[in-house]
């Protein structure tokens, strides 16, 4: 079990990597959202992880 988890790790790593570029300071982000300035009103606003509609 460990293995295939190792295995899995790794290849969500390499995927990530395949289409993004590596972000090291939010200066570098063309947009930043911060959740506590998003509306409360939108249709899908997540509360303790859950979507409310």
């Amino acid at each position: 079990m460990p293995d295939n988890t190792a295995r899995l790790l790794e290849y969500l790593a390499a995927l990530t990597k395949l289409g993004s570029k590596a972000v090291f300071s939010l200066d570098d982000y063309e947009r930043v959202f911060w959740l506590h300035s998003l509306p409360r009103e939108s249709p899908l606003c997540l509360e303790s992880g859950r979507a409310r509609r």
